[in-house]
């Protein structure tokens, strides 16, 4: 059985920890350092480091039982804050020669998901990372951890530090947006997702901008409700893409009860398992580089001190995993979760829409369905928003002669503003501004882009996708140009403007 120490020095945290593959036991020690005002400083946090590294490390090789000895060295590599990871290397590479036992360098961030792994004992994970500078998404594939998506910009725990620096508070300002979050209500804020990447920037923009005009209560709580949405939006679309019934969470901001509410109950109607490490492996520390550095050391993945180098852009899709089996890839249908119901049709779960699936008649319905994680206000503004988009990129590549599906709408059956599933009414005025005139009779329908329309309400929720072409198992022959819609047929009604 084997002990290691880690050393955790990326930024904050001062930390060393002593890990037991015997007992499974970790004992961690940690000294923050306190900024007195406004964020990190580089040099502030290093000469920290240097007071507090070797006491923290005294404490925690005083754990040692009696009669064994240190098996190994582990400290975080990279990424993190040059001068602090230069000073937590260097003492590594000491303690390391004094015991004369191997050396191991971590990725910090894989550090970070190999310890949920570890903890929730899942077998392959998708793993979120919310920390300060980095907030991403990850999945094994291969030899190494393939990065599905990340911020754009800022992570999201420095985007919620400035927001609450333009306020005046004290570092850290995650607990204080999270305290006053219980008494606020939303305000509107920017939700910015593209594709699996997210952004933060604007979001903290507007949110020191809404402070001038509503509570800093509301602005609060709105601020986390958007800025999780949109990560779990992406999680949920990672475990599509993968086809992944596990998610670890991983970071200091996930220490955050709103954001581990939201993603667990994302999880539980997807049916995927869900694990939230406690507190103490959430935000920096030495445990999980132990963790992960027996791992490292029991596959022989060590380093020479000479090429010990810290690396403070290491992103964790550059390290090769050599302690997990590499994943094929192929235990799985990549990009699609299926769902057989038992009247033998198929049904395509994404992670914004249920898509059920008609192959013998070539079609397919499309529904966003509604997401309870989200708040409600949130939820149909992004349904309302997306599916007029995607009905007007259909009918724009149509003009250009690109073969699109022929976009039906048929009768929801129930109120639009109480059917789940069905897009809420836009005012006319919102109406108006997508081209269509608030003048328009009653039950007019527009062909141009398959929306029907009424002075307020667009009811394009729930569409029907004609394909001209075989998507399906059975291959049908292209139909020919003859059988697409004519021009005529699709013409724009007067008072219409091309979206």
């Amino acid at each position: 059985m084997t002990l290691v120490v880690g050393i955790e020095g990326t930024a904050w945290a001062a930390s060393a920890a002593l890990y037991d593959t015997r007992e499974e036991s970790v004992t961690v020690e940690t000294d923050a350092y306190q900024p007195a005002t406004g964020g990190i400083d580089p040099s502030e946090a290093a000469e920290h480091m240097r007071e507090a590294l070797p006491t923290v490390i005294e404490r925690a090789l005083s754990a040692v039982p009696d009669g064994r000895e240190v098996d190994a060295v582990a400290f975080s590599r990279g990424p993190g804050l040059g001068p602090c990871l230069r000073l937590a290397g260097t003492t590594a590479r000491a303690l390391s020669g004094t015991l004369s036992v191997p050396l191991v360098g971590v990725n910090h961030m894989l550090a970070h998901a190999e310890v949920g792994r570890w903890a929730a004992d899942f077998e392959a994970p998708v793993c979120l990372n919310t920390s300060g500078a980095n907030t991403h998404v990850l999945a094994l594939r291969g030899d190494r951890y393939r990065m599905l998506g990340e911020t754009t910009d800022v992570g999201v725990g420095n985007a919620i530090d400035k927001f609450t620096r333009h306020l005046g508070w004290s570092h850290p300002g995650g607990p204080k947006v999270e305290r006053r979050a219980r008494d606020g209500a939303y305000v509107e804020l920017p939700y910015t997702v593209t594709g699996m990447d997210l952004s933060f920037s604007g979001l903290m923009s507007a949110a020191k901008a809404a402070t001038d005009d509503h509570p800093v209560e509301d602005v609060c709580f709105s601020l986390q409700e958007t800025a999780f949405a949109m990560l779990a939006e992406v999680t949920e679309r990672a475990l599509s893409l993968t086809g992944a019934d596990e998610l670890v969470l991983g970071g200091g901001v996930a220490q955050n009860r709103r954001l581990q509410a939201m993603l667990g109950e994302m999880c539980e109607a997807r049916g995927a398992a869900f694990h939230a490490p406690e507190d103490r492996f959430l935000r920096d520390n030495a445990g999980m580089i132990a963790v992960l550095g027996a791992r490292m050391l029991a596959a022989g993945d060590t380093v020479a001190v000479e090429e010990s180098r810290v690396r403070p852009d290491y992103r964790p899709d550059r390290a090769a995993v050599t302690w997990r089996d590499a994943d094929p890839g192929q235990s799985h249908e990549r990009g699609v979760t299926t769902v057989d119901e038992p009247g033998g049709e198929r049904r395509v779960r994404g992670a914004e829409a249920v898509v059920d699936l008609d192959p013998d008649a070539s079609r397919v319905h499309k529904r966003r369905v509604s997401k309870d994680y989200r708040h409600e206000r949130v939820d149909a503004r992004l349904r309302r928003d997306r599916t007029v988009l995607e009905a007007r990129l259909t009918a724009a590549a149509r003009r250009e002669g690109v073969p699109t599906p022929v976009v039906h709408e048929p009768a929801c059956g129930r109120s639009a503003s109480s059917s789940r599933g069905c897009t809420p009414p836009v005012s006319s005025t919102a109406t108006r501004r997508r081209g269509t005139s608030g003048s328009t009779p009653s039950g007019r329908t527009s062909s141009t882009s398959g929306w029907a329309t009424t002075p307020t309400t667009w009811r394009t929720t729930r569409w029907i996708y004609t394909s001209w072409k075989a998507v399906w198992s059975a291959r049908r022959p292209t139909p020919t140009r003859s059988s697409r819609p004519s021009r005529a047929a699709t013409a724009r009604p007067a008072g219409r403007r091309r979206p």
